[in-house]
């Protein structure tokens, strides 16, 4: 427990040194923050408490998690409360580079969250500490699509559609425009964007000119696809996270908790995700871990576990990094 705690504040204090306050307060927490891959994403690890030490961790987050909220602002306490309540809970959970201590660990994720984000198939990646003699060597795969279905939180005046082709980038407007209740130029106007003003872009709707106008794993209407455009500077994939994916029990138990989630209903959404694998060989002086992390992209830019295929060759003895032989 001590050492998931460590991590926890570590994390949190490099992900503030990093992207800034402002990133922060707006729940754009880096994924050495959201403790993805190397642990039970929060939701769900709180919702399937084990025992009275669950019951612990849980306070314990809920304190720090207010602690945090305080100063930085309510998302950015409530994304740490959640993962130190997750973290010091996060027993029997399969983990890539648990034998790490915490200062590589937060440095290897955050190399295996580029990987997913920025990597191009098949061209290796690698990171290093000289200091404590770890090295990872990673190679992302070609992306594909998959039919997928997110937990987000909807506004209640929304008409959902049957399915987007998910893009969960950084948008902003090209002009003054209408955010509307459904895809049509007739539909309730429920708000406008401002020029330049910036936005999640969740989706785009199948067989028409609209796009899904969102904040965070919040759908909030639809625009006209030619009034906005991609942002020069895409905050979603710089502060990219890797977690286990949200349930829509975790979505209500988060839409219970918020101030105005009464303007909000849970909604599973059906969409298109672009989804990849990453082989990756971790070495460090006690073994070699060899595993295939396979992930899919979320509505908020972060990224989904799908899958996670670990072997160790329990030996100091450098493997040659055959990666093909990984998975297929």
């Amino acid at each position: 427990m001590k050492s998931m705690l460590s991590l926890a504040v570590i994390s949190f204090l490099t992900a503030s040194a990093t992207y800034g306050v402002a990133e922060a307060r707006d729940g754009n927490i880096p994924g050495s923050v959201v403790n993805g891959i190397f642990g039970a994403v929060a939701d769900s690890a709180k919702s399937n408490p084990k025992d009275g030490q669950d019951a612990a961790a849980d306070m314990f987050g809920k304190i720090f998690g207010g602690v945090v909220g305080a100063k930085f602002g309510k998302d950015a306490g409530k994304a740490v409360e959640a993962l130190v309540g997750a973290g010091m809970q996060n027993r029997g959970t399969p983990q890539v580079g648990s034998s790490l201590d915490a200062a590589d660990r937060v440095a290897f994720e955050q190399a295996v969250v580029r990987a997913f984000t920025y990597g191009q198939a098949g061209q290796a990646m690698s990171w290093s500490n000289p200091q404590s003699g770890v090295s990872a060597l990673i190679v992302p795969q070609e992306s594909k699509t998959e039919a997928r279905k997110f937990a987000v939180l909807m506004d209640k005046r929304l008409s959902p559609v049957p399915q987007v082709a998910l893009i969960g980038e950084t948008y902003k407007a090209k002009k003054s425009t209408s955010v509307r209740a459904f895809p049509a130029a007739n539909a309730e106007v429920l708000s406008r964007l401002k020029l330049g003003e910036s936005f999640t872009a969740v989706g785009k709707i199948y067989g028409a000119d609209w796009i899904v106008v969102g904040n965070g794993r919040r759908t909030l209407g639809y625009v006209v696809g030619g009034t906005v455009e991609k942002s020069a500077t895409d905050h979603l994939a710089s502060n990219a996270t890797i977690r286990q994916p949200i349930s829509v029990d975790a979505i209500e138990k988060r839409r219970a908790e918020d101030f105005d989630g009464g303007n909000f209903i849970s909604h599973e959404m059906p969409a298109l995700a672009p989804c990849r694998r990453i082989d990756v060989v971790l070495t460090t002086s006690a073994n070699t871990e060899r595993s295939a992390l396979s992930a899919c992209k979320g509505p908020d830019g972060g990224w989904e576990m799908a899958d996670v295929v670990t072997s160790s060759n329990q030996s100091n003895q450098v493997m040659p990094p055959s990666l093909s032989a990984t998975r297929e």
